[in-house]
């Protein structure tokens, strides 16, 4: 019998990457039972497609996977991150079961309310340095594809190129400068708990008495933040 949540929370699934783990998420998602799906965003690497475009008929058919979840019933929260620079400038939409918007309040199955989004506006490089932020995710796009030619197993493989991404930003934002603003946004807002992402630094800690949940990517963890049908929410990885 499949485990059932009553939401399932994704980030940084990548979309038109030659790295991201769409056929881990599926399977992911066909293991389990749910009633809602937030993905929070970085769906679609737009930086990508506007760069080298590498749209390939598997992103094609996960596109179309998630459109047969929302006909079966579930209900889609899109959330909008930093490598949407096509959809990120429209307004907050509400179609059926489907939503995009910025941000927003989930109030769980047990009542505590959270504050969701995917904080890449505390990124300073994104909201100053927007051109070498793309830069950046060429070169690491650029060194992937060299490095592939390497790789034997690619869905179990962590791409080196991913690896020097993840080292740069924990250089470049450490978790307590992280948390620090994670918190203080937070407690602005009168929240006790926030859902965020973007960072690709799985973590759960409490900080000045909120708690924060920061998942990862499917590109190198395939991690998820599920709500059980008490209402709790747990951070999981799929292997």
């Amino acid at each position: 019998m499949k485990k059932r949540y009553k939401t399932v929370i994704l980030s940084d699934i990548h979309l038109g990457k030659p790295i991201s783990k769409i056929s881990r998420l599926t399977s992911f998602l066909n293991s389990i039972e749910f009633e809602k799906l937030i993905i929070n965003w970085d769906y679609i690497d737009f930086w990508q497609l506007g760069m080298l475009w590498m749209w390939t008929e598997r992103d094609t058919r996960f596109m179309n996977y998630i459109i047969s979840l929302v006909e079966k019933g579930v209900k889609l929260v899109y959330i909008k991150g930093n490598h949407d620079s096509f959809i990120k400038h429209l307004w907050h939409i509400h179609l059926y079961d489907v939503s995009i918007i910025n941000d927003m309040i989930y109030i769980a199955w047990n009542g505590k309310k959270y504050y969701i989004c995917h904080w890449d506006r505390f990124d300073y490089v994104c909201r100053h340095l927007p051109n070498l932020a793309k830069f950046m995710n060429l070169v690491y796009t650029v060194i992937y594809l060299i490095e592939r030619n390497f790789i034997k197993n690619k869905d179990e493989f962590v791409p080196f190129s991913e690896r020097i991404k993840t080292f740069f930003k924990k250089i470049l934002f450490p978790k307590k400068m992280l948390y620090r603003r994670v918190a203080k946004r937070t407690k602005k807002r009168n929240f006790e708990w926030i859902i965020f992402w973007h960072y690709h630094l799985p973590d759960r800690r409490l900080v000045d008495g909120i708690d924060c949940i920061n998942s990862w990517d499917w590109i190198s963890s395939c991690t998820a933040i599920v709500e059980d049908m008490d209402g709790k929410f747990e951070l999981i990885k799929y292997v």
